[in-house]
């Protein structure tokens, strides 16, 4: 018999795969042990974290190891989601929509980049996690984990089985989950010890999180030889995140029961000078600090609440609920096509109640100069179908061509109960027993009780309500030249309508891909893969319609000041009621235009990688990207210059005027034997340049700056690190598992620029950095005088923060940090396991330098001279502060032991 050719067939976690044209990593459920530690590892989001071309997202909010990813350096909302093929990403955010667990997974599919034709909304990457069948004869485990000193203890199950000739199978998955240190509970959580701490100020980094998570896959094969497949697929899970743990929800007050607090609202006559100024507004009466009666009197009210002594009821909490449902059907088309189709529905709910003026749950126990309750409930569905038609045509081509429509409703409630006075803009002295402005209805002065005065400042209301239209068609084809080479052309067409009060809003994109590899060596060992891709990302609800609510009953009262205009951000019409001048206050303070009609973000990457099979089933790949985003959607605020100089910040709208440029390297070096010692080397290099900045929650609905835009300025983002790496050594032998893991960060920019770009006259001009645009917290290197700003090109400078401010620091690091983790376990017999594992082995709780919220610049007048004093401090914080802008809490995750027992069936 004569040799035609010789192939060879790699696990599909291998480096090296010769025909796989686009840069995809698969992790099986021994690679996803080794690099978690633990066996039967849950948290997607570390892992994630340990892969290459993914970054830790790092800053104050998110610590060095918070469980966000950033794949190849995009955006939170850059990333797309599947479950089972199925679109797992909540309209209204365009994030995550279930707990990130995982749950059952057979493998977990890494797309870096915007990946073959058949995935959209991503151009940065695609994570896909397939899961586990039931199998003949059947299987199962149940595993319990018991951790401290931060309190965790966690049971997972799960059991699969199916009929003898494979007809029928079921396979079952639960992970339930209760421990202290919320979202990224132990190993990398924001606890360093049990629910009591030494370190000052932490209550809100004692977190309790309740997490519960269920997945069940159903196959049904029937028909000649089993062509058909029926799969009936499931996930139903429940979050929950208490904030403040201590915090005793019967007896603690709202916000407008602690003093220094009421002493914030009682100033609230000073705020209407800088409103008269800024709305050209003349003062004609004095207005002095208000009473306590009078200033709680005046605040408006948490949902539900009817008195300003009144316990809540709740400590600071995030609740989600969501179930993921799959109808799914295949059959083989004869012996060269085969079909796929779905039919699915996903819901989620989520419940954020921050009652809290220190916002315990997200502000990290760091009180946020207080102003930050929240109530926000917000429900989303998405009912979709869609098939995939494969089809082999002539010896070379295996063409596929998809469908997919997914029709989406959703309804978001916010409540903003004590910031909506500072939202508020003039239409405040209308509450008031002294109205210090004219009116439409007096001008010739103010001085007479305002028109509303008595009655209670209504909470700041956003909703969204209104639906989604998306329409995907795809088609790929992977031409096999020949045994060596193969080449996969692709194009993908996405469509998006919602219809919305202010008219429909459509954007739809054309996607041209193309990748191919290369195989070369006597024994097919190396392969050559690159292509590129061009990715749309469309905008998530959140930035497409953001309604706001004063009370219908205010529709029937004349307006007082003529401050409207919309988001024309100029404000000088007259208004048709109050419930309009209401309504156009908040839109200029709050920020979001109420429908923003941007353009989907694009992005076209570039990548080659070279991988190489070694001896002893070693296998390396390297990768080199280059992505160009553009039209990125970010929020892009008006703003207007005062004749003094001083900077008034308007309506925010959403635009495309963001962009990046990122390069960047991966590496995996991988061997994987049964027996013996295996590793795991991931590596990811990226140098990225934006023009946007982000919020609390870093890589998350960014902004840009007008006059930062118009002058062209790039920089680092804080929140991505230039290097990470994670090395993990599993050694299996007679029993016994010994798993060494280690993650290492080189750190994340910090510092910012001396000189910030301002409009004048309509052109960028560089001034010393000031906090012109204004913001309590913000990096700013000096503060102005709010009373005497100057002029842009010669600010009233009073005063300097310090910290990363010198020329020496901008663009620097924080200092390296390397995590140890230890897993040691034993097989006692075949069915039980036991095993310890120690987590930040050598107790490396290295800080990233928070904005130290007590630091009070001199000239920042509000909260009079001095520094290091909370003006709102509450239980659980403290007085005083370090004089210094910075503070260094720990925000590495202290050490952790976890002993856990796995009882196989």
């Amino acid at each position: 018999m004569r040799t035609i050719a010789v192939t060879s067939a790699r696990n599909s976690t291998f480096p090296v795969q010769q025909h796989q044209p686009d840069d995809v990593y698969v992790v099986g459920v021994a690679e996803i042990a080794q690099l978690g530690g633990l066996p039967g590892y849950e948290n997607e989001g570390l892992l994630l974290n340990t892969l290459p071309g993914v970054s830790p997202i790092g800053g104050s909010s998110g610590g060095y190891l918070g469980s966000g990813t950033s794949i190849r350096g995009g955006l939170a909302n850059d990333t797309g989601y599947q479950l089972e093929g199925l679109n797992a990403t909540d309209p209204l955010t365009g994030y995550f929509m279930n707990n990130l667990v995982l749950n059952g997974a057979q493998s977990v599919n890494l797309t870096d980049g915007p990946g073959d034709a058949s995935k959209g909304g991503s151009g940065a990457g695609f994570v896909n996690i397939i899961t586990k069948t039931g199998t003949y004869p059947s299987t199962g485990y149940l595993q319990a984990d018991v951790g401290g000193p931060a309190f965790e203890h966690n049971l997972i199950g799960e059991y699969g089985t199916a009929t003898a000739d494979r007809r029928y199978s079921l396979y079952v998955s639960g992970r339930y989950d209760r421990e202290f240190g919320g979202c990224c509970a132990p190993p990398y959580g924001s606890v360093y010890g049990d629910n009591s701490t030494p370190y000052p100020d932490i209550v809100g980094q004692s977190d309790f999180q309740e997490t519960n998570d269920t997945v069940a896959n159903g196959l049904i094969h029937f028909g000649k030889d089993n062509a058909n497949t029926i799969q009936l697929w499931g996930e139903w899970g429940a979050n929950a995140e208490i904030g403040g743990h201590g915090i005793d929800a019967a007896t603690y007050p709202f916000a407008s029961a602690i003093p220094a607090y009421v002493n914030v609202y009682q100033q609230t006559p000073l705020l209407l000078a800088a409103q008269a100024q800024e709305f050209g507004l003349p003062v004609t009466a004095q207005v002095g600090p208000l009473s306590v009666k009078q200033a709680q009197a005046l605040m408006p009210f948490y949902p539900g609440q009817t008195d300003a002594n009144q316990a809540i009821g709740s400590s600071p909490s995030e609740s989600t609920t969501f179930d993921l449902l799959k109808l799914g059907y295949s059959r083989a088309l004869g012996s060269r096509g085969f079909l796929t189709a779905r039919l699915y529905r996903t819901q989620n709910g989520v419940v954020d109640n921050f009652n809290d003026p220190n916002n315990s749950l997200f502000g990290y126990g760091l009180p946020s100069q207080g102003f930050s309750d929240t109530f926000v409930t917000r429900a989303s569905q998405n009912t979709g179908i869609g098939a995939d038609l494969q089809e082999i045509i002539g010896e070379h081509h295996t063409a596929t061509f998809g469908v997919d429509y997914r029709y989406s409703n959703e309804n978001l409630s916010g409540f903003l109960p004590s910031p909506s006075l500072f939202f508020a803009g003039p239409t405040v002295a209308d509450f008031l027993q002294v109205n210090p402005f004219p009116t439409i209805q007096n001008p010739q002065g103010g001085g007479a009780p305002g028109l509303f005065a008595g009655q209670r400042y209504p909470a700041l209301n956003f909703t969204m309500a209104d639906p989604m239209h998306v329409t995907s068609l795809y088609a790929t084809d992977n031409w096999t030249v020949n045994d060596r080479f193969v080449v996969q052309p692709g194009l993908r067409y996405d469509q998006q309508k919602v219809p919305t009060g202010a008219g429909t809003y459509e954007a739809n994109q054309l996607q041209p891909r193309i990748y191919a590899t290369l195989t070369t060596g006597r024994n097919h060992d190396t392969v050559i893969r690159g292509g590129y891709g061009h990715a749309a990302t469309f905008a998530p609800l959140i930035q497409i319609e953001n309604q706001y609510n004063a009370p219908a009953a205010f529709a029937s009262q004349p307006a007082t000041q003529n401050i409207c205009g919309g988001v024309n951000g100029n404000f000088s019409q007259p208004c048709a009621n109050y419930r309009d001048e209401l309504q156009n206050a908040w839109w200029r303070y709050y920020g979001v235009n109420p429908y923003s009609f941007s353009g989907p973000q694009q992005s076209d990457t570039y990548e080659i990688s070279l991988e190489h099979a070694f001896p002893g089933e070693t296998g390396l790949k390297v990768t080199f990207f280059n992505r160009r985003d553009y039209n990125v959607i970010v929020n892009s605020q008006h703003v207007t210059i005062a004749p003094n100089g001083a900077v008034i910040p308007g309506t925010t709208s959403v635009t495309n005027d963001g962009r990046a440029q990122t390069a960047g390297v991966e590496l995996q070096l991988s061997r994987q034997i049964v027996r013996g010692l295996s590793m795991q080397l991931n590596g990811t290099y990226i140098n990225q340049f934006v023009n946007y900045l982000t919020p609390q929650t870093p890589a998350f609905r960014p902004t840009v700056e007008p006059a930062l835009l118009a002058s062209g300025a790039m920089f680092h983002p804080s929140y991505i690190s230039p290097f990470t790496g994670a090395l993990t050594l599993d050694y299996n032998s007679h029993g016994w598992r010994v798993d060494p893991i280690f993650q290492y960060i080189s750190g994340y920019p910090v510092g910012v620029w001396q000189k910030d770009p301002i409009f004048v006259n309509g052109q960028p001009v560089f001034v010393p950095n000031t906090n012109l645009y204004g913001g309590f917290g913000s990096q700013y290197c000096y503060y102005v005088d709010p009373q005497n700003p100057g002029t842009p090109g010669h600010p009233h400078i009073i005063g300097s923060t310090g910290g990363g401010c010198t020329s020496q620091l901008n663009g620097a690091l924080t200092h390296s940090i390397l995590f140890t983790n230890l897993v040691i376990s034993r097989q006692v017999t075949h069915r039980i396991l036991i095993g310890v594992e120690v987590q930040n082995l050598l107790n490396n709780t290295a800080n990233y330098p928070y904005f130290n919220p007590g630091y009070v610049n001199n000239g920042f007048g509000g909260y009079a001279p001095g520094s290091g004093t909370n003006p709102v401090s509450g239980p659980g914080t403290v007085a005083t502060y370090p004089p210094g802008p910075f503070l260094n809490y720990p925000s590495g995750p202290g050490r952790q032991i976890t002993v856990f027992s796995r009882f196989s069936i």
